[in-house]
């Protein structure tokens, strides 16, 4: 009986170890997730790294669900985008959420090019008296297609700081559009590649309706000796990566 007893608690002493390490190895698990928040079907927030977050929005295009990456730099007071949703209904929501939610004040919105992935939502931006900044060249198609430009313009680069964060806007040339730029977080070595930077997975140059092709390749190669420290780069559409989203890019231009 006594030793019936000891294999009993040996081997409830062993589920209780198995069960507590197996519980541990959950909880590092589901801490490595990145946090992620859903404001609406088409829009949600996914934690990058403290104070940082990729926004992603989704329209439909061609009967295709598509979605695009934007930026969302955060301090304990103000907030920065790097480009909008979508729409402006998107944007609204997004503003909102940063404004009422978090308590924050929106202290500017970079387009990085005039397609409507980008600056979609740009007129709810100016509606709340945000400043927006862009490539003059950017501001220039904006208003031949209709659309309202960013307001503070610059020609080749500009520098911003957000809290302890400074940026860096820069136009390497042209590529998936004529006035495509870059932004690149020094402190946290992440680049926006936008729309002139492809995702990994990609089999597809995408839409090359504004793409300057014979430029594209020199645009991406000055991005890559301008910022070879990058750590992280967002792409346009899709997840984000390392130097292999450059390479892909690089190998898809060379299809064409």
């Amino acid at each position: 009986m006594v030793r019936m007893s000891r294999q009993l608690w040996l081997v409830i002493f062993l589920w209780m170890w198995t069960t507590a390490g197996f519980c541990h190895l959950l909880a590092q698990e589901s801490s490595s997730q990145p946090a992620e928040i859903t404001l609406a079907e088409d829009l949600k927030l996914i934690e990058l790294e403290p104070g940082l977050w990729r926004h992603v929005s989704t329209f439909v295009l061609v009967s295709r669900p598509t979605p695009a990456n934007g930026l969302l730099l955060m301090t304990e007071k103000e907030a920065l985008l790097i480009d909008t949703p979508w729409t402006e209904d998107q944007t609204e929501r997004l503003l909102d959420w940063i404004e009422k939610d978090r308590g924050l004040s929106v202290a500017g919105v970079i387009v990085t090019h005039f397609h409507s992935d980008c600056m979609g939502g740009i007129e709810a931006v100016h509606r709340r008296g945000v400043p927006t900044y862009g490539l003059s060249l950017t501001a220039e198609l904006a208003r031949e297609d209709g659309s309202q430009p960013p307001k503070v313009l610059f020609a080749q680069s500009m520098e911003l700081s957000l809290g302890g964060d400074h940026l860096e806007l820069f136009y390497p040339g042209p590529g998936h559009s004529h006035d495509n730029i870059v932004v690149w977080l020094e402190d946290r070595k992440v680049l926006f590649g936008g729309c002139l930077i492809k995702n990994a997975a990609t089999k597809h140059i995408g839409y090359l309706g504004d793409a300057e092709v014979d430029r594209w390749a020199a645009s991406v190669e000055k991005v890559r000796a301008r910022y070879p420290t990058a750590a992280l780069i967002v792409p346009g559409h899709g997840q984000p990566g390392g130097w292999d989203l450059v390479d892909n890019t690089l190998a898809l231009i060379a299809q064409q």
